[in-house]
């Protein structure tokens, strides 16, 4: 199944998406495992109508931002915790 195969490749650290109606990846440092490129060769076609359907869909897109009402503590992200660290560094080179 396309989307099973689509996971597949992500888990493995290959994105794929379409460009111009072509199918493109990217691969993070470690090359691209190849019985996972013999299967995406071979489903090339349905990879890319696949992901075409799903981005023409909407489906990608995230899901929108909630106003958060009560004051609860919301954990940082790592981006936002890597900035304090690196302010704190610095002496609060912010200003």
């Amino acid at each position: 199944m396309i989307p099973n195969l689509v996971k597949e490749a992500l888990e493995a650290g290959v994105q794929l998406y379409v460009e111009n109606g072509a199918l493109k990846f990217s691969v993070r440092k470690g090359g691209f495992p190849a019985g996972l490129k013999e299967q995406i060769v071979r489903r090339k076609a349905e990879i890319v109508a696949f992901l075409s359907r799903v981005d023409g869909a909407g489906e990608t897109q995230q899901a929108p931002l909630q106003q958060v009402t009560d004051r609860t503590a919301i954990p940082l992200s790592f981006s936002q915790q890597r900035l304090w660290f690196v302010d704190q560094l610095e002496g609060g080179s912010h200003q």
